[in-house]
């Protein structure tokens, strides 16, 4: 009995997915090969997304089955047992115990899946039957112990609201996942998301590089402000967003870098820099996303994105989030235009001094505040750790 006593409160499982990431319909939808009816959900995302647990429980298996690919089996509260499957990866191991922090795997599309996009797919059982769940769906009896994990993944839009929270997700970010939605819903990601009331949240879309024009009304209209990903978009072959239409309509446009996967250096005068010339490249035109709007992007623009009013300018009431930069340089020659040359010259090693909120965190081309050397003989060590395992 102590089972019913712990609450049950599910996370997303996968990292950066929300209600965009899943068929809302998909539950016990009919025709699904020898199983009849799917018994759960299919959460899409790159291949190599982290998974946590939903919820704390005990591993009770891990494995590899010959429909579910690599899965991981684990008990939660009220009896409840969560299954995980066609895992690329698993990085937990029976008799362990997980909370909602701890990664169990990464998306796959391992088992029957290998001809599908990579997703996890994610069905809760219940050990103890809810006779009053019978239905006349095909194996509708079932239904008193397969519960439907939508109920409780959109509760994460609830929970947002409720707690007065922004949401930040990837939107658009490639033509086949915007394909796939229309033809799956009949509308764009955008329009679903504005129906669904994610908007009226608060929204980062990271990407958003596959936009119609309805979408970025929509975008402009519901404050949605993007995460411009240049130089990620064009190693994963994304596209290359509307930048500058985005601009046009007065969306709030940053830039970021997206992960070291995608990005490898991290360095957001190279962002800068694609920013400024990509745009100029699809439109024709060389005026285009000029360096004073790019370096916008990346300081100001960057702020409002993620919520601050008080950062991104050398200003009165401005928090002191400042670089000084090294110079003494060949390309820093000769200096008719500093901000053209910090943009379409300058790299992040140029960077001799950085101060966050008025802190030194990085002097004479030093970090302060971390031990760089020993930074590098950990990630080395675990490198050859992982390579022995």
């Amino acid at each position: 009995m102590v089972g019913f006593l712990i609450p049950q409160n599910l996370k997303m499982p996968v990292v950066g997915a929300d209600s965009n990431s899943y068929n809302h319909e998909t539950f016990w939808y009919e025709g699904w090969g020898s199983s009849i009816v799917h018994k759960g959900v299919d959460i899409f995302a790159r291949k190599g997304t982290r998974i946590n647990s939903a919820t704390m429980g005990l591993v009770l298996a891990t494995g590899e089955l010959g429909k579910g690919g690599k899965y991981v089996l684990i008990l939660g509260p009220k009896w409840r047992v969560h299954y995980y499957a066609h895992l690329n990866e698993i990085t937990t191991s029976p008799l362990s115990f997980v909370t909602q922090n701890t990664q169990i795997g990464t998306v796959g599309n391992t088992g029957n899946a290998k001809s599908t996009p990579a997703h996890l797919h994610y069905s809760i059982v219940t050990k103890v039957p809810y006779p009053w769940r019978i239905d006349d769906a095909p194996l509708g009896w079932q239904k008193m112990f397969y519960l439907n994990p939508i109920d409780y993944l959109e509760k994460v839009i609830a929970a947002a609201k409720e707690n007065n929270v922004e949401i930040q997700m990837h939107l658009c970010e490639t033509k086949g996942e915007v394909e796939d939605y229309v033809k799956e819903h009949g509308v764009t990601p955008i329009v679903m998301m504005d129906k669904l009331g994610m908007f009226e949240l608060g929204t980062i879309a990271a990407h958003a590089v596959h936009l119609t024009d309805e979408d970025m009304d929509i975008m402009a209209a519901k404050n949605v402000r993007v995460a411009h990903n240049p130089q990620s978009n064009l190693k994963l072959a994304s596209g290359i967003a509307p930048v500058e239409k985005m601009l046009e309509k007065g969306i709030c446009v940053g830039l970021g870098t997206d992960g070291t996967s995608s990005n490898n250096n991290l360095d957001m005068l190279e962002e800068c820099r694609l920013a400024a010339m990509l745009h100029k490249a699809t439109s024709y035109n060389p005026l285009a996303v000029p360096a004073e709007e790019a370096w916008k992007m990346a300081t100001e623009n960057g702020a409002k994105v993620l919520g601050f009013e008080n950062l991104g300018k050398l200003e009165p009431g401005y928090l002191a989030d400042i670089v000084l930069w090294d110079m003494h340089k060949p390309y820093w020659y000769p200096r008719h235009n500093k901000l053209s040359l910090l943009v379409y010259a300058a790299n992040a090693n140029d960077a001799d001094t950085v101060l966050v909120a008025g802190k030194v965190v990085l002097k004479n081309g030093k970090l302060t505040n971390v031990d760089e050397e020993k930074i590098y003989a950990e990630a080395c060590a675990c490198v050859e750790d992982l390579l022995n395992k």
